[in-house]
């Protein structure tokens, strides 16, 4: 698989040099041998193949189909072909080929095995090079030979098209072929023609059946013709009639409704969710599972069915708003990936047709984004195929979850398509452009910009993921083991990886196997974390046995008086990762704070399991366990998502200056002081919520924003557009956190304030705007916050599921309105802004003894939040009647104000989401105290100095980094610092 990798990021760097021969729709002739090019192309792309074939054994089951249904087609002939003696769930085009084929054999009935392999693919393998030279004589056709031989190799280098036929030993190029040349002669109207060649596809593949609404419109919105309904009736008589003849041969004795009957029971066959198919429902690990289960009381294939009406219909709306020949091509793509993602009973290999039809788009837009979706659904579906061929080379036939791999591409697959639809509704229904004319030009991002988002971001990504957690942690578990030391040595101490659940072990010594120590009983609950126990005995032969629940305990260790791991002689799983072992449990290798909570339950909603955690929603909780699927149950893994979503409020925040102040240099400062504040560095690096739902409060935001900045002037449809995307991320912010409720009513200020003024300046109609408003801020909320707990749904199996539902928001509102638990590190809402009393995450003591320290605190950069909130107070006394003064004051108030109705023990991490507004407050002053000060920008660049000379004095301590006492104790400059033992 990792030469897959490699080759796959090598076609992505031939895909990326070979655009530059592709982006000009119209180029001069080559100057080199065109022919002589081409076919060395032909020529390698055949080789390739056939060393591909010959090294590759193919899918077991298909070339087995393959061989048994050639012969039977050879000894029988096509009348007789069909019987109850052999099965076949093929319909009659293929088994034409593989007629031959099984001819072949008995001419040469003694043929090496590997010859007859290579034989088997060979039909595929030729179509192949057919479709690619079909694409290039296309592209010659329209006057583009360089961009032909260049989307020729390309084509011919692609691992998704090869790894299909050279090596997988399936036959969708033949297929593929035919649904091509159909639609073809589709774009051309010739439709007759067209429907005698999709027939032909049918007969290969149902399959191709997916694109027939494509056709029926393609003939009822051909203006031209005046009786379309006639024309269709033709050309579905053409189809017919071609379909019955090419099947006559095979069903001229059997009943009328055999291929119907086929073609049905093909479709019912592999009743699952998804077959390797790395799509939505692998997503959500359902992979290999039966559609008859169900889920919000309807079944898998239920839903799959909505899915597939969704990607018709969508794929049919783009359809008939688009123009011109290329919508043909890119909407039958578009429909077939979207029956990929969305549709139950799909195979690992049904999104192959969807690759050369962008392709074929591509060809005839010259949009670079569809380029982009081509190369990624390419690499997507090389990597699927090649996955589960693989697999199934070891015996293993269904990828069942968790799987990363399988998990990471399903996710990729998802965004891209997607993408997909973004950029078709944008090429042919006409998306309306965020920078029309009512845009400023300082507000545009341009390519300056770009650079700086991209170094900040990248330097400041650099830095966030030094020491984020180990990459590694023990992974099997049982409830019982024994090791052997080799000889009798004092066990000074054992340490313990915990899981989930009641972790109480027995730990039992022997000197010579035969008499055993009474057992010493530990007890622990924190779960994926290394604890140590004292024992101090000696012995050779240790026993553990598991008390409490099972498969709770993954690994043990144990420990000499200078703290040497000894070396252990054991079969037993709970000594199988013995270098993984840790003395301490440090915040690189365990939980910590509320990881403890939030990461566990994380674990829990990715295997359906009974969930711990139920304070919060669940959506932050389902984030952290994408990091999980794909990177493993280990610190990195559950710290990863939040990093990234830390890494991410970056560039939203230049965007957002950008927006605000049109300024490239006051969008860059607003972006350094986030990136420069500690709790914001800290606080996106532990496993816990508030990230997700401060992101997504800020992307809400910058959304109204947009709305709000321009909204007597701005368009209607692009008005919509932008209060639907923050009705959006409202409904994510409200999902990961109920923080997000507080931005909900920020947002309904500013849209009130904001609807008076598009009301003033142009009429009463604009009310109706209010209506959609319903729509984006609580309907679409309301369903995003509803579906995010379907993981709990399926871990309890409810009868009902609103019942279960509303059981749990009643149980977080008791739970946060009657908490009445102090804690040692609580301040009060009024502190927070001084930061009276940061919170302690995280401290090593074992390093104590040798005076360092290592810890994790939770607060700010002194001098940008004791500035940010003197602009903030600066906003709301002096500058609240102005637009952008009052709209960074509505938004830091709404964040922090609800905190003084808050009876229960807060802390200073709930001040994270004000912060945001805070910066922009600090920026929006500055720009106005200092835009006519001849020497402001030198003033602003010595502030960003300090701040940054403060972030990296508090570095170590809201880092974990190891450093002495005296330097943690040197930082505690008011009573309330605890920084450090």
């Amino acid at each position: 698989m990792l030469y897959a990798f490699l080759y796959s990021l090598l076609f992505l760097g031939i895909s990326f040099f070979l655009y530059n021969n592709l982006k000009h729709t119209r180029l001069k002739s080559l100057q080199t041998n065109e022919t002589l090019l081409v076919w060395t192309i032909l020529v390698f792309g055949l080789a390739l193949r056939l060393v591909l074939a010959y090294c590759t054994e193919g899918y077991t089951t298909d070339m087995n189909c393959w061989r048994a249904w050639a012969d039977h087609a050879a000894a029988v002939g096509p009348k007789e072909f069909y019987s109850d003696s052999m099965f076949c769930d093929y319909p009659p085009g293929y088994i034409y080929v593989l007629s031959l084929l099984g001819y072949l054999r008995t001419v040469f009935p003694v043929m090496p095995a590997t010859l007859q392999t290579v034989i088997f693919k060979m039909p595929a393998i030729i179509f192949d090079c057919l479709t690619g030279y079909f694409l290039y004589k296309t592209a010659k056709r329209m006057s583009n030979e360089k961009a032909a031989t260049s989307l020729f190799l390309l084509y011919i280098l692609n691992p998704a098209i090869f790894v299909n036929s050279a090596i997988w030993g399936q036959v969708d190029a033949l297929f593929t072929f035919a649904l091509l040349s159909s639609l073809v002669c589709l774009s051309e109207k010739k439709y007759r023609k067209s429907a005698c060649i999709l027939a032909i596809a049918v007969l290969l593949k149902p399959q191709a059946l997916l694109t027939l609404p494509i056709y029926i419109l393609a003939v009822f919105l051909d203006k031209a013709e005046k009786q379309r309904f006639f024309l269709l009736v033709k050309a579905a008589g053409s189809f017919l009639l071609t379909f019955v003849l090419l099947s006559l041969p095979f069903i001229i004795t059997k009943p009328p409704t055999f291929l119907f009957t086929k073609y049905m029971n093909t479709l019912q066959s592999y009743p699952y969710a998804s077959l390797n198919a790395f799509n939505l429902f692998t997503f959500l690990g359902l992979n290999a599972r039966e559609i008859t289960e169900n889920i919000f009381g309807l079944s898998y294939g239920v839903w799959g069915t909505i899915g597939m009406l969704l990607s018709i219909f969508i794929s049919c709306y783009i359809f008939m708003r688009g123009k011109d020949k290329s919508k043909v091509f890119f909407c039958s793509a578009l429909l077939i990936s979207g029956s990929f993602m969305l549709c139950t009973k799909m195979h690992e290999r049904y999104l192959y047709p969807a690759i050369p039809l962008f392709f074929f788009a591509f060809l005839y837009n010259c949009d670079k984004r569809i380029f982009a979706i081509s190369i990624s659904f390419s690499v997507l579906h090389f990597l699927n195929v090649l996955y589960v061929y693989l697999q199934s080379a070891i015996g293993t036939y269904y990828v069942l979850p968790p799987d990363r791999v399988a998990y990471l591409i399903s996710l990729i697959g998802i965004f891209t398509y997607c993408y997909a639809i973004y950029v078709g509704l944008s090429l042919y229904v006409g998306l309306p452009s965020p920078n029309g004319d009512i845009d400023c030009k300082e507000s545009r991002i341009v390519r300056k910009d770009v650079l700086i988002m991209s170094i900040v971001t990248l330097i400041y990504a650099m830095l966030s993921f030094v020491n984020l957690g180990d990459t590694a942690a023990p992974q099997t578990t049982a409830n019982y083991g024994a090791a052997d030391l080799g000889t009798v040595k004092n066990v000074d101490s054992i340490s313990v990886y915990k899981g989930i659940g009641d972790c109480r072990i027995s730990f039992e010594t022997s000197e010579d196997s035969l008499v055993w120590s009474a057992p010493i009983i530990f007890e622990g609950s924190d779960c994926f974390k290394w604890t140590n126990y004292s024992v101090n005995v000696p012995a050779q032969y240790i026993r553990i046995t598991v008390l409490g629940d099972e498969n709770c305990v993954y690994e043990v260790a144990c420990w000499d008086s200078n703290k040497n791991r000894l070396s252990v002689m054991s079969k037993d799983a709970l000594f199988d990762e013995q270098s993984l072992a840790a003395y301490d449990n440090t915040y690189l290798n365990s939980t910590y704070f509320d990881e403890i909570y939030h990461a566990r339950t994380a674990y829990e909603h990715m295997h359906y399991m009974q969930h711990y955690e139920t304070t919060h929603p669940p959506l932050g909780k389902l984030i952290i366990s994408i990091g999980i699927r794909i990177f493993g149950m280990n610190p990195f893994g559950w710290r990863i998502m939040g990093n990234l979503f830390g890494i991410l409020m970056l560039p939203l925040m230049y965007l957002f200056g950008k927006k605000l102040f049109k300024s490239t240099f006051w969008a860059t400062t607003a972006m350094l002081f986030l990136c420069l504040d500690c709790m914001h560095f800290a606080q996106t690096r532990i496993a816990t919520i508030d990230t997700f739902a401060v992101f997504f409060i800020l992307l809400s935001y910058y959304f109204m924003y947009l709305f709000y900045e321009e909204a007597e002037v701005l368009p209607r449809p692009l008005a919509l557009l932008y209060l639907a995307l923050s009705g959006t991320a409202f409904g994510f912010a409200i999902a990961s956190k109920w923080i997000g409720f507080y931005a909900g009513a920020g947002l309904c200020v500013l849209f009130f304030a904001a609807l008076f003024q598009r009301v003033r300046k142009n009429n009463m109609k604009e009310l109706l705007i209010c209506g959609f408003c319903i729509l984006f801020f609580v309907a679409i909320p309301f369903i995003i916050y509803y579906i995010s707990y379907i993981p709990i749904h399926i871990a309890d199996g409810a009868d009902s599921y609103w019942h279960n539902f509303w059981s749990y928001q009643k149980h977080m509102f008791q739970y946060h309105a009657f908490l009445q638990e102090g804690h040692p590190f609580s301040s009060p809402w009024y502190s927070w802004p001084f930061m009276a009393r940061p919170i302690w995450y995280y401290g090593n003591n074992s390093l104590s003894v040798i005076g360092k320290a290592s810890s994790i605190v939770c607060m700010g950069n002194p001098l940008l939040w004791w500035a940010s909130f003197v602009a903030v107070m600066y906003c709301i006394i002096f500058k609240f009647a102005d637009r952008r003064g009052f709209f960074v004051s509505i938004g830091y108030l709404s964040q922090y104000l609800p905190w003084i109705f808050i009876s229960r023990a807060c802390f200073i991490y709930h001040y994270f989401a004000s912060l945001p507004f805070a910066f922009i407050a600090l920026v929006y002053c500055l720009k106005q105290l200092l835009e006519n000060h001849p020497y402001s920008r030198r003033i602003v660049i010595l502030f960003l100095i300090i701040a940054g000379a403060l972030f990296l004095l508090f570095y170590p301590v809201i880092a974990g980094m190891v450093v002495p006492q005296t330097y943690t104790s040197s930082l505690e400059w008011f009573p309330g610092w605890t920084l450090g033992y």
